[in-house]
C-alpha cells in the first residue's frame, strides 16, 4: 500500500517518512529515465568504437541504379583519437540488407590525428569511396564504418558520423 501523503499541521516524522519513502523511487525513476534517454541519445547517433562499427542503412538509391561510377560519400562530424596513442583507420564496408558478409570499399584515417567534435565549424571530413556497380542495383544496402587499430589497441577511438550518401 502506497504511503499516505501528509496532512497540513501533520507533525515532521510523518513527512519525514513519507520523504524516505517514496524520495527513493523518485531517484530510481529519475536515474533510469536519464541512462535510458542518454543511451537512446548515443544509440541514435551514428558513432563507431573499436569492436561497435556505426551501421547505416542507404535510402533512395533510385537515380544511382542507371549510373555508372557512383560513389558513397561518407562525413565524419566528430573524431576522438586512441587515448593510449595508437593509431587507427576508418574502414567502410557495403552489404546488402543486415546481415551477411560486407564487402569493403575502403579505407581512411584521420590527419591530423587531432579530435574534433560537432561544434567545430569546418572540421567536419568527408571521403569518397567508389560503390561497385552490384552494390548500387541491390537492395536494401547497408553501409557499416568501423574504427580499427592499425598498431596497438585503439582504446578510446571514437567517430560520429553525419551521414552516408550516394553520389
Amino acid at each position: 500500500m502506497p504511503p499516505e501523503l501528509p496532512r497540513s499541521g501533520s507533525s515532521a516524522a510523518s513527512v519525514k517518512a513519507f520523504c524516505y519513502s517514496v524520495l527513493p523511487l523518485v531517484v530510481g525513476v529519475l536515474v533510469f529515465a536519464a541512462s535510458y534517454f542518454a543511451a537512446g541519445a548515443e544509440a541514435g547517433r551514428m558513432v563507431a568504437t573499436i569492436g561497435h562499427p556505426a551501421t547505416v542503412a542507404v535510402a533512395d538509391r533510385g537515380e544511382a541504379k542507371g549510373r555508372g561510377g557512383s560513389r558513397i560519400v561518407a562525413t565524419i562530424v566528430a573524431f576522438t583519437p586512441a587515448s593510449d596513442g595508437s593509431a587507427v583507420e576508418i574502414v567502410v564496408r557495403t552489404r546488402r540488407g543486415y546481415c551477411g558478409a560486407g564487402r569493403e570499399i575502403g579505407r581512411f584515417s584521420i590527419f591530423p590525428n587531432r579530435a574534433f567534435s560537432p561544434s567545430d565549424r569546418g572540421k567536419a571530413k568527408s571521403f569518397g569511396m567508389e560503390l561497385p556497380l552490384d552494390a548500387v542495383v541491390r537492395d536494401p544496402l547497408t553501409v557499416t564504418v568501423s574504427v580499427e587499430a592499425v598498431r596497438g589497441r585503439g582504446t578510446g577511438a571514437r567517430l560520429e558520423m553525419g551521414g552516408v550518401e550516394i553520389e
